[in-house]
């Protein structure tokens, strides 16, 4: 609630100085006498009356003062409902067996009406309505809809006041609320699975929440669409008896295949169940959701036998899968835990790797959709898919087709695993005719990227493989086009700058097995006429590693094997390819021959997809991996001076024994780059770096490697001082508009790949004949939530014009989130900021604008984040002093993940304005004329009598300096503003 001081209580208008130049009109009203509907112990609802004209209300803010009858402490309401001419309220928070003095209020262009003062007794004991749903919070309806009902009882009704029911779903409808439950009717759901929530709302008290979710619509496999076998398990509605869930042999409720090779299949099967869909084989387009197969107990073996294969040879095939472990919580499904294999009747393939092709096991009910797209040899006529789980009772199967497609890995029924294999070449110029050309050839082909460096990638295609140099545009598996002109280098040919790539298709690669090279073969490899070919292959020898003199901090990676003339060369690897730590000790190279350089073509080259330590022999047990990845807190630094500065960070992971732990420091610009090993305080690591150069950016980050992976934490950045002490200027303002006092920095490290900025104007408002600026927002593209959103306050934006339009931001380019399961869509910057216009309004409503928050006295009337922002509102209300704000969010560690956001474990509002009195630009102003302060905030779900007020504020820790907000979340605030003081703040400063 927001708290004032009073000395008298006003019965007559009581007028405020306008902040808006425009002119205003006069509305004459008055109140009628107000009423009280219902008194508890703690709250009261207050009713009342007024002559204005219809609609006139509904441009005003409107309320009513409160305080005891001998207090001197004067509360407003939070908030109010005006209906036609009449305002009602809720007061809460009172105490038991109190008389209030009340009277409401009208504020209309900046002049406020006060009506007359009446008195309200609270009762003794507390007899509040209490709504409360009894049934589930979370229903689960077919996709077919119907009828549908919900319970809940209701406590100390009052009279005349009924329980009203809404939703923003437009496929739910036709609430009818009879005693102890609410009827509706659900629409029939023709796409993929969704989901609604269902507000019960009574008066004024906190609204209770359903939420319903529906499944998708079936999947057609009917034979006109021609699959070659399908089967969705959903001949029947499956029904459980007395002793559980029928196994596969107790019925046929779940044979429903058909397609043109389904006429004589047969089935295999140990440990398997069906079941109805009670998590939803849904999630994915097209899923059917009424019965699943069940993998229970162990061995958990499902088959399809003798699917006939007619012409056709290029097939895909799609299944849908659930992982869902009751015991331990994960719901990731785990590819390697369910295992996919394919028989001719003869023999078997090795494991068949396949990939997610879509839905999300992130979020319930944890269903994806599975494909596989593979090439059979000519001899098969009949095909056997078998499917195996590797852990008990936690993997479900559905929608299982088998269809024509356009071919993929080549299967062989030999046991070993198959390979991916190459787009069939079109008509026209192929691999093997560009290096058949020669160089100084323009050309064009198409490929499919199977490896990379760090200065190029190599293509292959069913004839061959080419090298493409000083291009790294393309990620592996992708399918390109290729057009340049041909050279020749180390008796290769290859594409080099200049080169332009089009990537045409996505796609997946796996590397064939390698061919292991002894020194006659190497030897043998670098005295062979040009071209080269490129042969994927492993050898074994000692790593030396020598610095380029042209390039520091770049390397040579030269590796001798034992009887060989020539060296290999490691050339380019990926970063953290190669470990440092294996210099002059033997490692194992697996990657593809690149041709040859030195004189006397004294080194062959070979472009990496594996290096590791030891001789490439009996592979040793993995090292486990924590259950978790680390967590990692903010990079930080301190103690920053010409040449050194301490770097910390905080991290948090299971022991891992040969785990490597390092900072990594570098130049923005690549001009140096090196490992730091840290010191360990509990989970805290920090290290002083030396030797650094005056007036110098850096950035660093906190790498924690173990079980074949690196894991980084964010990255901090300081500045050197300048020679002889004393900040660099300019270095750190690093923004878009530098008249803007609000902005913070842009990350330019990260800006465009992890965070994306929109500058948003207002269409319709002016100031000094250009429209006035609306807020920044910077956008996470990970987290898929805003990072900060800054905006100056001022009363000239405010108005009455609301949108209510949620959409993603236009200017913000990668995957942007707007709605939560939980979550309630917090507005950064407050609609109520920014709503004189309808068309400025719209802006806020764009995600970019929007992050999830809880309710429960957090985000709602009298919760902690909500009493945060009444706060600050009274720094720039009725004020023709412009506030300058950026509001953020903080992730402590890694969190909570909910529809792919990342959720803030706080929020945090930063403040800028002029000291009262001071008539000049903040930019202009000296340290001792400005002030500054920070409301830091833990998002949670609070008790009421833990929301802290603002008189208490400071004294619970919820005020920090700009400082430690800098430090904390690595941003860099208000650089447009150089004295703007940072170190502290003063609270009497600021309005209480």
């Amino acid at each position: 609630m927001k708290r004032f001081i009073l000395l008298t209580l006003a019965v007559l208008a009581v007028t405020f100085a306008s902040c808006s130049d425009d002119e205003t009109t006069s509305y004459n009203g008055w109140f009628d006498s107000a009423r009280v509907e219902h008194v508890s112990a703690t709250s009261a609802k207050v009713v009342c009356s007024t002559s204005y004209e219809e609609g006139v209300l509904a441009t005003a803010e409107a309320g009513f003062y409160f305080t005891a009858e001998n207090g001197d402490e004067l509360l407003k309401t939070d908030d109010c409902r005006i209906e036609g001419r009449t305002i009602s309220a809720y007061l809460k928070g009172l105490t038991p067996n109190t008389t209030y003095r009340v009277f409401p209020f009208v504020v209309l262009n900046g002049t406020q009406m006060n009506g007359v003062d009446f008195m309200l007794t609270t009762s003794a004991e507390g007899v509040d309505p209490v709504l409360t749903i009894t049934s589930d919070k979370k229903i689960t309806v077919p996709f077919e809809g119907g009828e549908f009902e919900l319970a809940y009882t209701l406590e100390n009704p009052v009279e005349g006041v009924s329980i009203e029911v809404e939703t923003e779903a437009d496929w739910i409808s036709g609430f009818k609320v009879e005693d102890g439950k609410v009827l509706f009717s659900v629409a029939e759901n023709k796409s993929v699975l969704r989901s609604a929530q269902i507000a019960l709302k009574y008066d004024w008290f906190e609204p209770q929440m359903v939420e319903v979710g529906q499944q998708g619509a079936p999947i057609d496999v009917d034979p006109s669409e021609n699959p070659v076998y399908g089967n969705n398990f959903d001949k029947a509605p499956v029904a459980k008896g007395s002793t559980g869930w029928p196994y596969l042999d107790e019925t046929d409720a779940w044979k429903n295949h058909t397609g043109s090779g389904a006429g004589n299949v047969s089935y295999e099967f140990s440990g398997m169940s069906v079941r109805r869909s009670e998590t939803m084989s849904a999630g994915y387009a097209g899923a059917s959701g009424m019965n699943k197969l069940f993998f229970g107990k162990m061995p958990a073996e499902f088959s399809v036998k003798d699917i006939s294969i007619a012409a056709s040879r290029r097939l895909r095939l799609t299944f849908g899968v659930n992982y869902n472990n009751m015991v331990s919580g994960a719901h990731e499904f785990p590819e390697d835990k369910f295992i996919l294999t394919m028989g001719n009747g003869s023999g078997w393939s090795g494991a068949v790797a396949y990939r997610k092709l879509g839905g999300d096991d992130g979020v319930d009910p944890y269903w994806v959709r599975c494909v596989v797209d593979f090439t059979l040899p000519d001899n098969v006529s009949s095909l056997t898919l078998k499917f195996e789980a590797k852990e008990a009772l936690v993997f479900s199967m559905d929608d299982l087709v088998l269809e024509e497609g356009e071919g993929g890995m080549l299967i062989s029924f030999d046991g070993e695993a198959p390979q991916p294999q190459p787009d069939p070449q079109p008509e026209g110029m192929t691999i093997a005719s560009v290096i058949a050309g020669g160089a100084n050839q323009t050309v064009e082909v198409s490929g499919q990227v199977v490896a990379k460096h760090e200065r190029g990638f190599l293509i292959q295609d069913a004839t061959g493989i080419l090298y493409i140099y000083e291009v790294t545009d393309a990620k592996i598996g992708d399918y390109v086009k290729v057009s340049g002109v041909t050279s020749e280098y180390g008796k290769m040919i290859q594409l080099g700058k200049g080169t332009s790539i089009e990537k045409t298709k996505d796609g997946e690669f796996t590397q064939p097995v390698p061919t292991a090279w002894n020194a006659a073969k190497i030897d043998s490899y670098c005295q062979g006429e040009s071209p080269l070919s490129i042969d994927y292959i492993k050898y074994t020898g000692v790593l030396t590693m020598q610095e380029n003199s042209k390039h520091p901090g770049s390397y040579y990676y030269n590796v001798k094997v034992d009887g060989a003339t020539a060296t290999g060369s490691i050339v380019n690897p990926l970063e953290g390819m190669v470990d440092p730590a294996w210099n002059n000790k033997t490692i194992t190279v697996t990657g593809y021959t690149v041709g040859v350089s030195g004189r006397d073509n004294q080194f062959f080259n070979v472009m990496a997809t594996k290096v590791e330590e030891g001789n490439g022999g009996e592979t040793p047990e993995p090292q486990p991996e924590p259950s978790v990845e680390p967590k990692f807190g903010t990079p930080r630094f301190e103690n920053v001076t010409e040449t050194s500065a301490d770097i910390l960070c905080s991290a948090e992971f299971a022991s891992i024994a040969d785990a490597k732990v390092y900072f990594m420091l570098r130049q923005p610009d690549g001009s140096l780059k090196r490992e730091v090993k840290p010191q360990v305080e509990g989970n805290l690591y920090k290290a002083q770096v030396g030797g650094l150069i005056p007036a110098t950016v850096y950035e660093f980050e906190l790498c924690i490697e173990f079980g074949g992976k690196t894991f980084k934490s964010g990255i901090g950045k300081f500045t050197t001082k300048k020679q002889g002490g004393g900040e660099v200027p300019g270095v750190d303002s690093n923004t878009k508009y530098k008249g803007w006092a609000e902005l913070p920095n842009e990350d330019l490290a990260k800006k465009n790949n992890e965070y994306f900025y929109a500058y948003h104007l207002c269409p319709d408002i002016y100031a000094g004949g250009n429209k006035a600026r609306n807020f920044t927002a910077c956008y996470s593209k990970s987290k898929i939530c805003p990072v900060w959103v800054a905006a100056p306050l001022h009363v000239s934006y405010a108005g009455s014009g609301r949108h209510d339009a949620y959409k993603p931001d236009p200017d913000i380019h990668c995957e942007q989130n707007g709605k939560w399961s939980g979550y309630t869509r917090g507005h950064m910057l407050g609609s109520a900021e920014r709503n004189r216009t309808v068309a400025t309004n719209h802006q806020v409503f764009y995600f970019s604008n929007i992050a999830p928050q809880l309710q429960t006295y957090f985000n709602t009337g009298g919760g902690q984040w909500n009493t945060a922002e009444d706060w600050v509102d009274l720094q720039w209300r009725n004020s023709n002093d412009t506030c300058y704000q950026v509001v953020g969010c903080y992730w402590e560690n890694h969190g909570k993940v909910v529809k792919g956001t990342e959720i803030p474990s706080h929020y945090y509002t930063v403040l800028l304005k002029a000291k009262k009195g001071v008539k000049k630009w903040v930019g202009d102003c000296t340290a001792d004329e400005l002030q500054t302060i920070c409301i830091w905030v833990r998002h949670k779900t609070y008790s009421k009598s833990e929301v802290v007020r603002p008189n208490n504020f400071e004294s619970k820790g919820m005020f920090k300096t700009v400082e430690e907000v800098e430090r904390l979340t690595g941003h860099k605030f208000f650089t447009n503003v150089p004295n703007a003081p940072k170190k502290s703040f003063n609270t009497r400063d600021w309005n209480f």
